[in-house]
């Protein structure tokens, strides 16, 4: 239960089989001084019940669609396999280091497979939201990050009890149809799987699924639109 597919081994297997295909640049600058705004729970920290037990697992954040109904965006790869998800009674959402603040809805309208096992693109899970969250929903950008673009991870590091944090990363390359990113703060990403990655004007460009020192491997924003789409969801 709760697979932790983020480990050194993973991200070498990724690097070696990684997409060879070229990116969209921009000129390299010097990391930005300040994050662009974004609310306190940007990222949430979902609590799964299996059984009796609810256990933390990994980062999620929030979309909504055109007619206003909320999704839980995390990683796949947090559940073993497509089965143990199915027997996930139930998530509660809280803002990192406070109270519950959502819980989902019914079942999953999509479940992935784990970046490890075959594309960044697929390692999603969407899940709806019960009425009555108190979540801010994220803007997806309108396309993938590019090279030497400057970035910021959300999380909470583990073992920390205080909010979320954003941490500056820049766009090294492909990977595994997602992207390769360098660490300039450098974060723990065991427990960031799932949780949301932001370009400068604070839109999602892609979702945190592994890493391991200064490395770290993300989907793009445009597999994210796509797996929505699968799941018929209609973004505004």
């Amino acid at each position: 239960m709760f697979s932790q597919c983020h480990t050194f081994f993973a991200l070498l297997i990724l690097t070696a089989v990684g997409c060879k295909e070229n990116i969209e640049s921009v000129p390299a600058t010097p990391p930005p001084d300040k994050p662009p705004e974004m609310a306190a729970n940007a990222s949430l920290r979902p609590y799964y019940q299996m059984g009796t037990m609810e256990s933390a697992a990994g980062t999620a954040f929030i979309v909504q669609d055109k007619a206003g109904k909320l999704y839980m965006l995390t990683a796949a790869h947090i559940m073993d396999n497509d089965a143990e998800w199915q027997q996930v009674k139930g998530v509660s959402l809280r803002v990192m280091g406070g109270a519950v603040t959502a819980r989902v809805q019914g079942r999953p309208v999509y479940i992935g497979k784990a970046f490890s096992e075959g594309n960044a693109s697929t390692d999603l899970v969407i899940w709806p939201l019960a009425e009555g969250a108190k979540v801010t929903p994220l803007k997806l950008a309108s396309g993938d990050p590019k090279k030497n673009e400057w970035l910021w991870a959300i999380g909470q590091e583990p073992g920390s009890t205080g909010p979320q944090k954003m941490y500056r990363c820049k766009v090294t390359g492909p990977d595994t149809g997602g992207f390769l990113l360098e660490q300039h703060d450098q974060f723990q990403m065991r427990g960031f799987s799932g949780g949301p990655v932001v370009n400068a004007q604070g839109e999602v460009v892609g979702s945190l699924l592994g890493g391991q020192g200064q490395k770290v491997i993300i989907s793009g924003v445009s597999g994210i639109r796509a797996r929505l789409a699968e799941a018929k969801i209609e973004l505004p």
